[in-house]
């Protein structure tokens, strides 16, 4: 009764009563505990996935309950239902999930615009370098490098790269621009692919857009890959992270400060950073298992992990594994592999379930549904940063916004910002050198601002008064287009495109800006 009356939608789920289920959802109360979260951080809509209670979650998911939700050991919905293996029950949530992520970012893209447009222009380069602690001749053809330019006028941002991905055991190249130009009601987003004269328009912030993603369920195919992958989930684990200055000669002398991009900054060593990549396969059959682990690319086997990170598409993450240990020793990294496979004598009572929280000394989250298979992989690495008190640009208002609205299409920068979300020293991260794969680390470089070092086309220098990211006021040269430069940091772009089987044309992209 004590559960009964603390956790009244999960009581109806866990007994599967819909017939009530249903009339609570309809009451005032009901909306308003659908969100509730039980002592294993379930919401009833988890808690139905978990337990397989498909009606249950048709209602729950009818009424809008949170797709994007973890428990407390962060599986997601869509995580649980890849897992209870029910195709039924997990296109039903893809489905939801993808509608939600869209609703969200809707929301979220134009408030970015908007911090944006509030605060002052400006032109910067990101220069991403891939390294790897390891002289190979295969790992080195692995380690690119790449320039990112960075475009900021008002609300409208151009980013320009070429470095995309991963796949297939080399990294993918494309001269690409994506461009986000904001205005009162909506964001316009257009990938330009530079190398075949094509660019993709999509419009967010579009309700008919949206109605049709809610009403649009996803492929079979997708579903049945998803059925047939593992899940994969990599966490950024910072329980022990801190912050210390470096000091020179070998730790024994004063702390070192060094010039990037032409400041002075403190460099800083942070310790304790985590990658734990966690593998679940209770939905697989042995040959699924069989399968995937004889599919595993040698690359893959050798930097031991996911390439893309963390990816919507299982078979981006389907090479994860333990192998390359001796490389990791070598190089110096912390690896601990753990494999969990349950064999409950039986399932816990409601009362054992919702009055006694997680079992105490587990990490698994086991308590109820299909017993787990669960590999873990945890490794510890060591990252650097060099932090400038005196810089023009604002960390939150100009860069983090932007490396923000990068992080909806590309992993790497998504990496970058969570690092950078941490509990920095105070400072402007002018470089970072953090882990991305098990062997391989990114250094990332911010620099020439506004063009001082080398001025970018289309772009001319004035000296602006600009707030530092100390709250200083200093003179600085400032980014302003000229109306030949790009869409988003520019009035327009004129390029050829090659767009809907028309042919080769000249087309001109304009910004209301």
């Amino acid at each position: 009764m004590a559960a009964q009356l603390k956790y009244p939608l999960h009581w109806l789920v866990w007994n599967d009563n819909t017939a009530e289920l249903g009339s609570q959802l309809s009451t005032t109360q009901g909306k308003t505990r659908i969100e509730d979260k039980d002592a294993h951080g379930r919401t009833p809509l988890l808690l139905a996935v978990v337990l397989g209670r498909r009606k249950c979650a048709d209602l729950l998911l009818a009424h809008d309950a949170d797709a994007l939700v973890e428990n407390l050991r962060n599986w997601t919905l869509v995580d649980e239902a890849t897992c209870n293996g029910d195709p039924e029950l997990l296109s039903k949530c893809y489905q939801a999930n993808l509608y939600q992520k869209a609703v969200k970012r809707a929301t979220i893209i134009p408030r970015l615009l908007q911090q944006l447009r509030e605060a002052p222009d400006f032109y910067l380069e990101m220069k991403w370098e891939f390294t790897t602690w390891l002289k190979l001749p295969l790992l080195s053809k692995m380690c690119p490098s790449d320039v990112c330019k960075i475009w900021k006028k008002g609300a409208n941002v151009r980013v320009d790269l070429s470095l995309l991905g991963f796949k297939n055991q080399e990294w993918v190249r494309g001269n690409r621009s994506f461009i986000f130009h904001g205005s009162s009601d909506a964001c316009t987003f257009i990938e330009v692919d530079h190398d075949h004269k094509v660019y993709y328009p999509q419009l967010h912030v579009v309700q008919e857009d949206l109605e049709r993603l809610r009403n649009a369920p996803p492929h079979e195919e997708i579903i049945a890959h998803k059925l047939g992958s593992p899940v994969i989930s990599t966490i950024l684990g910072t329980d022990s992270l801190s912050f210390s200055r470096v000091k020179n000669f070998l730790g024994l002398g004063s702390e070192r400060e060094e010039d990037v991009s032409g400041f002075r900054t403190k460099v800083y060593s942070a310790t304790g950073v985590d990658i734990v990549t966690r593998t679940r396969a209770e939905h697989l059959t042995e040959a699924d298992k069989r399968g995937r682990s004889d599919g595993t690319l040698p690359m893959q086997r050798l930097l031991g992990g996911e390439m893309d990170g963390p990816a919507e598409d299982p078979a981006a993450a389907a090479g994860a594994s333990s192998g390359g240990g001796f490389l990791r020793s070598f190089a110096g990294i912390t690896t601990s592999v753990t494999n969990v496979k349950t064999e409950r004598e039986r399932d816990l009572s409601a009362d054992e379930y919702f009055l006694h929280g997680p079992p105490s000394g587990t990490s698994v989250g086991d308590e109820i549904g299909r017993p787990m298979d669960l590999s873990i992989q945890k490794q510890s690495f060591k990252a650097t940063a060099w932090l400038a008190d005196r810089f023009p640009l604002s960390l939150r208002d100009q860069v983090l916004p932007v490396i923000e609205l990068m992080s909806t299409h590309s992993p790497h920068f998504g990496r970058v910002r969570d690092f950078i979300a941490l509990q920095l020293p105070a400072g402007f991260p002018l470089k970072i050198d953090i882990p991305f794969f098990h062997i391989v680390q990114a250094s990332i470089t911010f620099g020439n601002l506004n063009g001082t070092s080398e001025e970018p086309p289309h772009v001319k220098r004035v000296c602006v008064p600009v707030t530092s990211s100390s709250g200083e006021t200093m003179t600085s040269s400032s980014a302003a287009t000229t109306t030949t430069a790009t869409g988003a940091a520019v009035a327009r772009l004129a390029m050829p495109l090659h767009h809907g089987g028309v042919g080769r044309r000249s087309v001109l992209l304009r910004s209301a800006g």
